[in-house]
């Protein structure tokens, strides 16, 4: 009785959203099995159309060098990181220019390499690679509210994190970060996998509770040429995605299929997305000739590569928790995005162009780097929803 009960809530916990889907017994194994499951139809996507609203850029007396991050806050202001000046640029939503954040040095608030931001509530943050360091920046008064080092120090207390390394500190909140650990000096390759892990980390760098994830790592293409040692990641391989949600939940997802688990920032599972998708065939051959590099063509002569392609190239959430999927192809000339509802509805798709980047998503709004030969970069942002 109680494993009919069970069996009886499985069932009720797995919701079709279309009656093009297929039917629960056609699913993978592993994908039926799921609990708070929502199966998509990719039939009849409706296409979303993008309208260029706004610009951002060097302009008349400010000169920006090498574009690195962008984000956006919920007045519509744009931050665009300068890696070789070592600012954060500050653009008002029509795209005027206001101020600029940062500057090279060691002090308060200064970078020596800027990585990765986020906007989280009236917090800007922003990771210095060379420094290890958090910069945190109050957006109400456009300075820096307090820095703080990217060192996690109990490791010790950790028997599984020996011989791992701090290499991603994802911004959950102003008092959590998710931290990916990865084994140093490991290569991951199809035949010698290996696997990232995750805790959760507090600003003096105290490592809280247990392990919340642990994901397959990425795979690397390895050879030996002249007798060195050569490694390379391919769009092909096989990688795990993982996206954060300003309301601290996690999303994962292996990009060889089109399944979404969603975790609470304790790792608790609590629902999952899939979608019947089946990625081109990947010629090999074909494919040794879209490289130029005679490493890269000796890799992929060398290996043992998948039969498809990933299905999934990238994935980020917005403020109301829609995901927004990119699918990867062998077209190179552009990339397809997905808009999911937090209730598991493809609000639609769109098409950027192989010069296009998504860099950031806010209130509906897409900034996307455009990066033209003899051109310089500039973040455009275009109305999608």
């Amino acid at each position: 009785m109680q494993n009919t009960r069970r069996l009886t809530l499985l069932l009720l916990s797995i919701v079709f959203v279309s009656c093009g889907t297929p039917d629960r017994d056609e699913l993978p194994e592993d994908v039926r099995n799921l609990e708070n499951l929502t199966v998509l139809s990719t039939d009849d996507i409706p296409p979303l159309e993008l309208q260029p609203e706004a610009t951002f850029g060097s302009t008349d007396t400010v000169i920006i060098g090498q574009l690195g991050d962008v984000v956006a806050d919920d007045r519509g202001r744009v931050y665009l990181t300068d890696r070789s000046q070592k600012y954060i640029h500050v653009f008002a939503s029509d795209g005027s220019y206001l101020a600029r954040l940062g500057g090279e040095g060691r002090g308060p608030g200064e970078f020596m390499f800027p990585g990765n931001a986020a906007v989280i509530s009236d917090r800007l943050f922003m990771q210095d690679v060379m420094l290890s360091r958090m910069n945190v920046y109050d957006l109400n008064a456009m300075e820096n509210a307090r820095s703080f080092v990217l060192n996690p120090k109990n490791t010790g207390q950790y028997p599984e994190l020996e011989g791992y390394s701090a290499r991603q500190f994802l911004v959950a909140n102003d008092s959590t970060m998710v931290v990916r650990f990865s084994r140093g000096g490991a290569v991951p390759t199809a035949e010698e996998p290996a696997d990232v892990l995750f805790y959760r980390m507090d600003p003096d760098g105290q490592i809280e509770g247990e392990q919340i994830l642990r994901l397959p790592d990425m795979q690397y293409l390895t050879t030996t040429i002249d007798g060195q040692f050569r490694a390379s990641f391919f769009s092909f391989n096989p990688n795990s995605l993982i996206a954060l949600s300003g309301e601290s939940t996690i999303y994962t997802a292996d990009n060889r299929e089109f399944l979404i688990r969603v975790y609470d920032l304790n790792g608790t599972y609590r629902k999952a997305i899939y979608a019947p998708y089946e990625a081109p065939l990947l010629d090999q051959d074909d494919l040794v000739e879209e490289y130029d590099n005679e490493m890269h063509k000796k890799m992929i002569r060398e290996s043992a590569l998948p039969e498809r392609w990933p299905v999934l190239r990238s994935m980020r959430v917005d403020e109301e928790n829609r995901l927004w999927i990119s699918l990867l192809n062998a077209n190179s000339d552009s990339s397809e995005w997905w808009v999911i509802s937090d209730s598991g509805e493809i609000l639609g798709r769109f098409t950027l162009p192989a010069e296009e980047s998504l860099q950031a998503i806010r209130d509906g709004n897409i900034y996307v780097r455009s990066s033209r030969k003899n051109e310089a970069d500039i973040v455009i942002r275009y109305g999608v929803l």
